[in-house]
């Protein structure tokens, strides 16, 4: 059976989620039955996502968490200061590490301000100051992450 997904919540690899940190928004299991497909709150943003939430995870083989769309600034921010630590992490495989950092920075650009400001700079010889920082920061990525 086919179920459809909510557009209202993003998918995210428990691996990007450092232990006895506070993520900052709301963290949902997908709960499926034989009629309808729910999100059941896992985790609030501002408890702490500790050894035992985790340990629950792998021991479940949980490979994705949501986020509600409308909180994902608050996850790319915990994202980016928690990057050292998430890509330093030698129990997490390449692999997850690409996706728990790569894909939200893919989908933060496909819906940033920064696509749609790109009709303005047509033309122009320099880039905004911010786009380069961004895109300096998907080259540490890639680096990093050996994609």
């Amino acid at each position: 059976m086919e179920y459809e997904i909510s557009p209202d919540y993003l998918p995210l690899s428990p691996s990007g989620l450092r232990t006895n940190t506070t993520i900052g928004c709301d963290i949902y299991l997908l709960a499926k039955t034989t009629s309808e497909v729910r999100f059941v709150l896992y985790c609030r943003g501002d408890a702490v996502f500790d050894e035992e939430k985790k340990h629950m995870l792998v021991a479940q083989r949980i490979k994705s968490l949501f986020i509600k769309k409308d909180e994902q600034q608050t996850y790319f921010d915990y994202l980016e200061n928690n990057f050292q630590h998430i890509i330093s992490d030698t129990s997490t495989s390449p692999d997850e590490k690409t996706k728990s950092c790569m894909v939200p920075l893919l989908i933060w650009l496909k819906t940033s301000s920064m696509i749609r400001e790109v009709e303005a700079w047509k033309g122009r010889k320099r880039l905004p100051t911010t786009w380069l920082i961004t895109l300096l920061k998907i080259v540490k990525l890639q680096k990093v992450c050996s994609i």
